[in-house]
């Protein structure tokens, strides 16, 4: 009795040999492959044409472009020329102002100066008709503030240029008398003085007016002027105030004229 035996599925037909084939089929087999060729590529495609009017109108519109690029450009290149020039003129100009204004500063001072020494020459030379026809108003003021400010003294020496010696005999009473003064007034004329110059002394002490001094000091605020504008203060001139010789002055004699204020 045969034996039954239970089908397992254990058998893999995918790892089977291929049966041998037999024959002719053997043989054809055995032979080599023949070698596949790829397709040749697609044909490239045709040219693209255009018409006499599209080429016309392409030529056009590159002709155009290509002018209106050129203007651009050539604008942008003069703007560029004309901004060099600008700003090359400009710092040509501001060379020149700077040039300009350095010179007129000098020639400010110059002129400044050169003016200022005429002013002084004109003045030293006509300094003695002033103090001809001013001088005894000067000294007349000189006298009287003295006359207020020393009332109490009592005693005075004026010393006077010659030639004003005797017009102020005739007002030293009237002066004094005027300011209240208590004590007397010698009026004495003195050799070394001219122009508008005069010498007041009392008992501890004296004041001078000078026109030599007056001058010397006008000349130096105006050089204290100049120097503070940075301009090289002119030369003094020199100053001659004529004073007239008089009859009365002999020797080294003084001429006095004395008055007590009543």
């Amino acid at each position: 009795m045969k034996t039954v035996r239970k089908f397992m599925f254990e058998t893999d037909f995918d790892d089977a040999p291929e049966a041998s084939p037999r024959g002719p089929a053997r043989k054809v087999k055995a032979e080599a492959a023949p070698v596949v060729e790829p397709p040749p590529p697609p044909p490239p495609p045709p040219a693209p044409t255009f018409s006499e009017a599209e080429l016309a109108a392409a030529v056009a519109e590159a002709r155009a472009s290509g002018l209106k690029e050129g203007i651009s450009k050539g604008r942008t290149e003069a703007q560029a020329q004309i901004e060099a020039q600008i700003a090359s003129a400009l710092g040509s100009i501001t060379g020149d102002v700077a040039a300009l204004t350095a010179k007129l500063t000098t020639d400010r001072a110059t002129i400044l100066g050169e003016a200022a020494g005429l002013a002084l020459a004109m003045t030293a030379k006509m300094l003695p008709e002033f103090t001809r026809r001013g001088g005894l108003a000067e000294v007349e003021a000189v006298i009287e503030q003295c006359l207020v400010d020393l009332r109490r003294e009592p005693r005075l020496n004026v010393r006077v240029p010659a030639d004003l010696l005797q017009a102020l005999q005739a007002k030293i009473t009237e002066m004094a008398n005027a300011q209240h003064f208590e004590g007397r007034v010698t009026l004495l004329s003195d050799p070394t003085l001219s122009g508008a110059s005069c010498r007041i002394e009392w008992a501890d002490g004296g004041l001078e007016r000078h026109d030599t001094t007056i001058w010397q000091q006008v000349s130096a605020a105006l050089d204290r002027c100049l120097t503070l504008q940075g301009i090289v203060p002119v030369p003094q001139p020199d100053i001659t105030t004529s004073a007239a010789e008089t009859d009365s002055i002999a020797g080294d004699d003084d001429t006095a004229a004395t008055t007590r204020a009543d």
